[in-house]
């Protein structure tokens, strides 16, 4: 069987139009390509740097229609993208203390003269997280008490404190820089405390703790005690109780409400205004059961002069504070002494 060859032939001075047609438009394409020139690229800069977020802006580019970003982590991976109208772009999420790379191009509008820039590239750090530094703590023992205090930290909100008591670890947290422990039995403490950022606080971390160490010599034992008349404002009525005084500079008022096992214990400032700080506080307000049905517990305000101690030489004395809707009071005359 024989193949057939088509052969194509064109006289001299004739045109093969299909070849004419494709070089025509080949040859137009070339030369729109060369009149389309490349936007500027963007003059990217840092605006603002956080331990998780990194902001980026750039001069406007004459005749853009939009920009595209891209930031990349130290690897090269691409962590977020956007296209935006806008000269500016926030990048959140990220990891502290970490170079990422921004790329920024600029879109030419459709139709015009121009073609996309080349990139524009910018590298920042993420801040790193600050660890809070705690400074020493002191501690003064009297008795059975130990005061714990220590400087003000910088960007603390509060300061967590552990130590332990009985076998067990006791933990809390105050926003003082002073914390007092009452009524330690004999032995030896260490006691630890670290300052705390606030929780929406990401550029600080909790500082290492800083610890102190004491010993706690001697029992708890009564200076003196002086039975009175206790006044309830609320209840209208009066009854006998007794105040007893101790060697670590508390005093205990027990069954303050007539009911025996329900005491009222606290403590004199320098002012003569009871502190109540083994009680549950609200607003300055601290809560003391009182061992009653009907009345279960006193809301007792003892600050700013709402509070009042006085002792002549343990002979007798008086003891008043504000207490729900009134003023409570303790009156005594003798001291009995162990």
């Amino acid at each position: 069987m024989k193949t057939k060859i088509l052969k194509i032939t064109a006289k001299a001075g004739q045109c093969f139009l299909p070849i004419l047609l494709f070089a025509v438009l080949l040859g137009g394409c070339s030369d729109d390509d060369a009149l389309q020139t490349p936007l500027a690229p963007p003059h990217v800069t840092t605006d603002h740097v956080t331990v998780s977020s990194l902001t980026f802006t750039w001069d406007k580019v004459e005749g853009v229609s939009s920009y595209s970003c891209e930031l990349k982590d130290p690897y090269g991976e691409v962590v977020d993208g956007t296209v935006t109208v806008s000269t500016t772009a926030t990048f959140t999420g990220l990891q502290p203390n970490t170079t990422y790379t921004l790329e920024v191009y600029a879109y030419a509008a459709v139709g015009s003269d121009n073609t996309t820039s080349q990139a524009a590239t910018l590298t920042a750090t993420t801040a790193a997280v600050v660890t809070l530094k705690m400074g020493g703590l002191t501690v003064e023992v009297k008795g059975t008490t130990a005061v714990i205090s220590w400087e003000e930290v910088e960007h603390a909100e509060n300061y967590a404190y552990t130590y332990m008591a009985g076998g067990e670890e006791v933990t809390g947290i105050t926003e003082e820089t002073e914390l007092t422990l009452r009524q330690l039995a004999q032995g030896d403490y260490r006691v630890s405390v670290s300052a705390v950022p606030a929780e929406a606080d990401e550029a600080h971390a909790v500082s290492p703790a800083a610890s102190v160490t004491f010993t706690i010599a001697q029992e708890k034992t009564a200076l003196w005690t002086a039975t009175g008349t206790y006044t309830s404002a609320v209840l209208n009525s009066s009854w006998e109780a007794r105040l007893t005084a101790w060697n670590d500079d508390s005093y205990t008022l027990s069954g303050w409400y007539g009911v025996e096992g329900h005491d009222l214990t606290f403590t004199v400032n320098g002012n003569g205004e009871i502190g109540l700080s083994d009680y549950e506080e609200d607003g300055g307000y601290f809560y003391v059961p009182t061992g009653l049905s009907e009345y279960a517990g006193v809301w007792i305000y003892p600050s700013d002069g709402y509070s009042s101690f006085e002792s002549d030489a343990k002979e007798g004395g008086s003891l008043w504070f504000y207490a729900d809707d009134g003023y409570d009071q303790f009156v005594w005359e003798a001291v009995s002494l162990p």
